[in-house]
């Protein structure tokens, strides 16, 4: 494919750039949280991983040609797909699929526990219209590009998380004490407390959580980033699991009056985790 010009970058999984976007990917298997549907593709962007090709690190966008998806979303860019599969004697061979355009992007915390990005590759979309007066990258100091706003777009669909009413609502209803530690955190002299408000089911595509107080917890710092990485779980019964120390119980979560879990956003969150040996 590399000699044929259909992909550029030899033995890369993305040929692209954060500045030009990206021409082609190739399907070979390399990220358990890839989906392919045919026409459709929930794809991964590219990032470090180990000998048993799971992810090491939280996965970037700025700097990476993982950003480049954004680059083909504001302009309409095409990229080209090539499917890679197995052969009788366990040969692998690869086989261009067609031409596919992102139509959305987004952020989340992957099977193996690191933030992943994701993008949504259509076969046959049609490019989204791009106004007259946007149609030129870089239109001078001072202006944002359609690739500036389309990164602000998915920032801002992160920032939600933290300023939406449901979420001030979850940290008011538990005075900004967390649910599972109850560990007070102070940021001010006069006693100012500081929490985040933490979805059950996780938000955007493929977990598709509503955005609501049900499934929502009121968390520190420390218990929000293990709870999105798996390392805390709750039984349906809302039981405090920690997955890291052999699966130890830690006690029931506190809620406070006017705050209902619904157990499927609990169920939904703890199978995202591979949980064989999980004590329900």
């Amino acid at each position: 494919m590399n000699k044929l010009g259909v992909h550029r970058q030899s033995g890369r999984g993305i040929s692209g750039t954060e500045a030009e976007g990206v021409d082609s990917i190739v399907l070979s298997g390399g990220y358990v949280d890839d989906r392919d549907d045919g026409d459709v593709i929930l794809y991964t962007g590219r990032d470090k991983q180990d000998d048993r090709k799971r992810l090491v690190e939280d996965m970037p966008l700025a700097g990476s040609p993982n950003a480049g998806f954004l680059v083909n979303m504001a302009k309409g860019y095409p990229i080209r797909v090539i499917e890679g599969f197995e052969v009788k004697g366990g040969s692998k061979k690869y086989r261009y699929r067609g031409l596919y355009r992102a139509v959305d992007g987004w952020d989340s915390i992957g099977i193996d526990g690191w933030r992943i990005w994701q993008f949504k590759l259509v076969k046959g979309a049609r490019p989204a219209p791009v106004p007259a007066d946007e149609a030129k990258l870089g239109q001078g100091a001072g202006d944002e590009t359609p690739v500036e706003r389309a990164l602000r777009r998915i920032v801002e669909q992160s920032r939600l998380v933290r300023d939406a009413k449901n979420t001030a609502e979850v940290k008011r209803l538990h005075d900004n004490l967390c649910q599972i530690c109850r560990i007070e955190v102070r940021v001010s002299l006069a006693g100012g407390r500081y929490s985040e408000g933490a979805h059950i089911q996780a938000l955007g595509e493929p977990h598709n959580g509503p955005d609501k107080v049900s499934n929502m917890l009121c968390l520190c710092p420390n218990c929000h980033i293990r709870f999105d990485r798996g390392a805390i779980v709750l039984t349906d019964d809302l039981q405090i699991i920690d997955r890291l120390n052999g699966n130890v119980h830690k006690g029931e979560l506190w809620q406070a009056d006017g705050h209902d879990i619904l157990p499927q956003f609990v169920r939904a969150h703890r199978s995202r985790w591979e949980l064989e040996d999980f004590i329900v």
